[in-house]
């Protein structure tokens, strides 16, 4: 029994416990219009059948007979298994069961398609009041019916795989003796009397013999697609020679014209695009491999099962092959969405997986593999059993674009030659890795300090104050030393310069001025190893920090890259980790004071190496 799906996608437990109980309301409903089919049916009130004769077999007749009579059935379009014309056929119902519970509407299919509350009968549109009213009534009194007629129990239908084989597409190929003709005169190929036959036996005599013009345009056409030259009309017209003709269709089949003609019809059949199709529909530059394939394929006269067997699975026969690897193109030759959710994924997968199975069918098979998705084939002999089957052989199929070399003999040489140029090389540092440098990884270990290395920092410089109208107007506005450093260089009529403060200690506060709404700029430089370097500071006013010039993240108060908070010193108050490249960089702090002195404190805290370097000093 298939699942049932909510609207979510999901199947409900309410949906799973109304499958699971399904059959058993089907077995109680008939039970009870067997009982009251029988209370009923005892004595069949004149006036009830009058009732039906009157309001409810016109209705009928018009409105269900096209889908739910012996009619409908024998043309097999009778819908849902339920017969309407005949009282047995009612009582019978399809397959959801009786239609009609005599004496009971609400417990009747039919009253409940005809009310829209289950099916919608008839699908047309919804009937008027009315008429439903008369149907209710109709029930009440016992569904009284004089029309007679018995329900025929139709066999499940079963594919016949013996029978399908004799159908003569089914049948291996075999030899077959030409047929006898009566105007031998005219046959010069066994083809010609096959065709021959046919004409004959519905008393049509061939057609006249094409002049030259005509034969060579025909040829064209049909092998190139393409106009022949005058000249070579004329050359073909005036061609006195018996082979004329066969000679021009061996040079017409050598033409590379002719396989980029034929490969249009085979591109059809595997729906080749050289973009994916649907709404975004991106471009494949790849495509053309696959096309040039069967191009190819058709002027090497390449024999139709290699050809076949090439497209399904060449990867697989031949891995290193371009010819094979290009061919597999016509799995991934139908369109595709580029654009899903996670939630379409499973169904966008099958679509293609389906799209693989229908063309293989109808371009190899001339069948239509598709239909048997969700049921047995309806005329072919296939049965979903074997659809999926053929989907289990495809699953693990993936689509990607394949890197192959098309010259391995020239990159063969090529990695020759440069292999003997760097042998030199290559046995230097082999010699260098087992002759010196385990030596000297050994002697580093022995040496190695067990503190982190720590950065070279140069003094402190200071610069300033720097004067605004207001705090906000200071911390943010742009004054000279955040446009570059320059040590030499003087500010405000060379009344502020750098000065070099060698006795400031890091770990310990340091007194920076006096100044309201005024910015003080202090600068260093730090020589260390690239990666990451912890620096905690605490201030008096707000703050702003630069590493090479790229403004710096400071936490745990927030994690914005500036700070203009006014707050007194504390232990980690603000935290910076500064991504340091190798060698030197430049940091620059930026304090702004309020109204009240400043005060700075500023200390490294060297990071641990990553785990995985870590890991190997352990060891």
């Amino acid at each position: 029994m298939p699942d049932t799906v909510s609207a979510a996608g999901h199947t409900s437990i309410y949906d799973s416990f109304n499958m699971l109980m399904l059959p058993m309301r089907f077995a109680i409903v008939a039970c009870v219009a067997f009982m009251a089919h029988s209370a009923f049916a005892a004595e069949p009130d004149p006036d009830a059948i009058a009732f039906f004769e009157n309001r409810i077999r016109a209705v009928l007749v018009e409105h269900c007979y096209e889908c739910h009579s012996t009619e409908a059935r024998d043309a097999r379009e009778l819908k849902g298994g339920l017969l309407l014309d005949s009282r047995a056929g009612v009582m019978h119902g399809g397959d959801s069961g009786p239609a009609v519970v005599p004496g009971s509407p609400e417990e009747s299919l039919l009253i409940q398609a005809l009310r829209h509350e289950s099916f919608e009968m008839p699908p047309t549109g919804r009937l008027p009041d009315k008429i439903i009213a008369d149907f209710v009534k109709w029930v009440r009194l016992g569904a009284p019916d004089p029309r007679a007629g018995e329900v025929i129990e139709q066999p499940d239908a079963k594919i016949d795989i013996r029978r399908g084989r004799e159908f003569w597409s089914f049948r291996p190929l075999a030899v077959v003796a030409p047929p006898q003709v009566a105007n031998t005169a005219w046959v010069r190929t066994p083809m010609d009397r096959f065709i021959l036959e046919k004409l004959e036996g519905r008393g049509i005599a061939p057609g006249a013999i094409a002049d030259r013009r005509k034969l060579i345009r025909r040829a064209y056409f049909d092998l190139l697609g393409l106009p022949p030259e005058p000249e070579e009309v004329e050359a073909f017209v005036n061609d006195p020679s018996d082979d004329a003709w066969l000679r021009l269709i061996d040079r017409l089949l050598r033409s590379d014209h002719y396989g980029e003609r034929m490969a249009r019809h085979w591109l059809d059949l595997a729906r080749f695009a050289e973009s994916n199709g649907y709404a975004f529909d991106r471009d494949r530059p790849a495509a053309y491999h696959y096309r040039d394939f069967v191009i190819k394929a058709f002027n090497q006269n390449m024999p139709y099962d290699e050809f076949i067997r090439l497209q399904i699975a060449g990867d697989q026969l031949h891995g290193n092959d371009y010819m094979a690897q290009a061919a597999t193109g016509f799995l991934a030759a139908g369109p595709f969405t580029s654009q899903q959710t996670m939630k379409e994924r499973e169904r966008t997968r099958y679509e293609q997986l389906d799209d693989i199975i229908a063309t293989i069918g109808t371009a190899t098979l001339g069948l239509t593999l598709g239909c048997a998705r969700c049921h047995d084939h309806k005329f072919d002999p296939l049965p979903q059993h074997d659809y999926y089957r053929l989907i289990a052989s495809f699953a693990a199929t993936g689509f990607e674009d394949y890197g192959l070399d098309l010259q391995p003999e020239v990159y063969r040489v090529a990695k020759a030659a440069f292999d003997r140029e760097h042998q030199s090389f290559v046995d230097t540092r082999r010699d260098f890795e087992r002759g010196v440098l385990a030596d000297r990884l050994e002697q580093w270990l022995q040496n190695r300090s067990p503190e982190p290395i720590r950065p070279k920092l140069s003094p402190w410089y200071t610069c300033g104050p720097f004067a605004a109208a207001d705090f906000g107007k200071t911390f943010h506005e742009n004054f000279p030393p955040e446009r570059g450093v320059d040590l030499n260089e003087t500010h405000e009529g060379d009344t502020l310069l750098w000065t070099q403060r060698p006795e400031w200690i890091d770990g310990k506060i340091h007194a920076i001025g006096e100044g309201k709404n005024t910015a003080t700029y202090l600068y260093r430089t730090i020589d260390a190893a690239a990666g990451p370097l912890t620096v905690t500071l605490r201030r008096t006013g707000g703050i702003r920090t630069w590493l090479n010039g790229k403004s710096q993240g400071l936490s745990p108060v927030t994690n914005s890259t500036d700070r203009s908070r006014i707050s007194g010193p504390a232990t980690d108050q603000d935290r910076a980790v500064l991504e340091t490249g190798t060698g030197r960089n430049e940091l620059l702090i930026k304090i702004i004071n309020g109204g009240d002195p400043s005060a700075f404190h500023f200390d490294v805290h060297q990071s641990k190496p990553p785990p995985e370097i870590q890991a190997i000093l352990d060891v």
